[in-house]
């Protein structure tokens, strides 16, 4: 069993949310370790799992995006790819990337009030989707949005 390994602060998501405060962590408490537990197998939260046709931010970019990495896209409503580029490139280009630990989610954490500090008790790093029993749809397949055009060739829902 690997030792734990001790982090002042974990993260979980490595969308919009979880890379900026990443990027905030590590310029405003210099010094803090930390990870980013990311459930799927790629960043960007909203903007990779959502890939249908015309989707786009319903904020400006200039609203949306980060006050320490200026958006200077072409078009301020912005559509998913751009902005997963956006959100990509910034972790990249901020040291964020390495701290992000794909395919984990935490599952439990409990606060122990002497040592002041959570632990996490229970965490997965192969998680999966599952069809609940009796589904007709092989495992993995969800007829959902956040699904195409990724979803397996064998779905009878055809995403």
């Amino acid at each position: 069993m690997p030792t734990p390994q001790h982090l002042d602060v974990l993260i979980i998501g490595a969308g919009l949310s979880g890379i900026g405060a990443a990027y905030r962590l590590q310029t405003e408490c210099k010094g803090k370790s930390y990870a980013i537990l990311e459930g799927r197998s790629a960043s960007g939260g909203t903007w990779d799992l959502f890939r249908y046709p015309g989707i786009r931010s319903d904020s400006d970019m200039f609203t949306l995006g980060y006050s320490f990495r200026p958006w200077k896209g072409a078009k301020a409503i912005a559509d998913g790819a751009d902005i997963l580029e956006y959100l990509r490139a910034t972790a990249r280009d901020e040291d964020v990337e390495r701290h992000i630990r794909f395919g984990h989610r935490l599952l439990r954490a409990s606060w122990d009030s002497a040592s002041a500090r959570w632990t996490r008790t229970r965490w997965c790093c192969c998680w999966a989707p599952r069809c609940p029993p009796g589904c007709p749809r092989p495992p993995g397949c969800w007829p959902t949005s956040s699904r195409w055009p990724n979803c397996p060739p064998a779905c009878p829902a055809r995403c």
